[in-house]
């Protein structure tokens, strides 16, 4: 476990007083755990990180989860009963009313209870559990970059793609609860397999795993390019070799990054239409590209949108980029 920490919770809450009472957000991720101390703006006290090890079971991981929880709670002085909730994010099906996950294909997890198991640790703070796309869009919804809108979708451009609505300040989930997998809403008929099954799904063309697969395609069409050269030299090809060589003026390279930008922009044109957000904001590790991102997809949005949808939806990038399932796990307690 990697513990961090900056002094109290007053020094986390500079300006503002110290907060009487806290969150535990856990964001639980196939590779890492990561667990935050929020205070009741978002700030967050103190913070520890450690390996998932989906192997070793379900039961283990929560039990070292509590662990984590305590000595955050310990490491600042912050006695159990100043702890509002314990919120979980985490990929997956979930069962908010029961605080459970029935599927996780990242984690192993069938039908795990993690309300329940944890209540034996801590018995009397309740448990809240949602997707982790969810609770992204739930922190940039409530005190990130879509603060100021009713309305807004996150999106993280990562291995594959996940989203979060909002809707008037309530998560969307659907009839099902299973709602939105964005990711697989086919945007190229007979396009590229997708794992799921399908083809042509979002996830192949706009995650960063797509733009890599798309970079390496282009490496081995142009070997004498500056893109083939810069990736030879970096020894592997990422999400920014394209990037890094179109800003050198590389050809095969900014032919990749427009077609890239342009599905994005074709992505976003049809979450525009079917859930009206005031706000788009993007996150992943695509996004630490900033403005070479940002300002040419804004205009390739505008060019792919009818003529009035033009100008109405707003543009950002995540503001609390890895950041954002801890607090949003910890600000799950608003949305119950």
């Amino acid at each position: 476990m990697r513990l961090f920490s900056t002094g109290c919770a007053a020094d986390q809450t500079a300006g503002t007083g110290c907060e009487s009472m806290f969150n535990l957000g856990v964001d639980l991720g196939g590779t890492t755990i990561k667990v935050g101390l929020v205070a009741e703006n978002g700030t967050i006290a103190a913070r520890a990180a450690c390996s998932t090890c989906p192997e070793r079971g379900a039961a283990e991981i929560i039990r070292e989860i509590a662990g984590i929880c305590q000595t955050l709670c310990d490491s600042q002085a912050v006695p159990l009963s100043d702890i509002n909730s314990i919120g979980f994010g985490t990929p997956g099906f979930i069962d908010r009313a029961r605080a459970a996950v029935i599927y996780s294909a990242n984690l192993g997890f069938h039908d795990v209870r993690i309300g329940e198991e944890l209540s034996a640790f801590f018995p009397q703070i309740p448990v809240y559990v949602e997707n982790d796309a969810n609770c992204a869009a739930i922190a940039e919804s409530e005190s990130g970059a879509a603060r100021a809108y009713a309305s807004s979708v996150t999106i993280t451009l990562g291995t594959g793609v996940g989203a979060g609505v909002i809707i008037e300040k309530k998560v969307f989930v659907g009839y099902s609860n299973l709602a939105p997998e964005i990711g697989h809403l086919v945007i190229e008929t007979d396009g590229e397999p997708c794992p799921c099954g399908r083809s042509g799904c979002m996830e192949r063309y706009i995650s960063a795993t797509g733009l890599i697969e798309q970079t390496a395609r282009a490496v081995c069409s142009h070997p004498d390019s500056r893109l083939a050269l810069l990736a030879h030299e970096d020894g592997a090809i990422t999400a920014k070799t394209a990037f890094a060589a179109a800003r050198q003026s590389d050809a095969a390279a900014q032919e990749v990054i427009q077609r890239y930008l342009h599905y994005l922009a074709i992505s976003l044109s049809n979450i525009v239409y079917c859930y009206g957000p005031q706000i788009i904001v993007l996150g992943g590790g695509v996004c630490n590209e900033g403005s070479a991102l940002l300002e040419p997809l804004s205009r390739e949005l505008d060019r792919v949108l009818m003529p009035d949808s033009r100008g109405k939806v707003a543009l950002a990038l995540a503001h609390y980029k890895n950041d954002a399932g801890i607090i949003g796990s910890a600000m799950l307690y608003r949305f119950r």
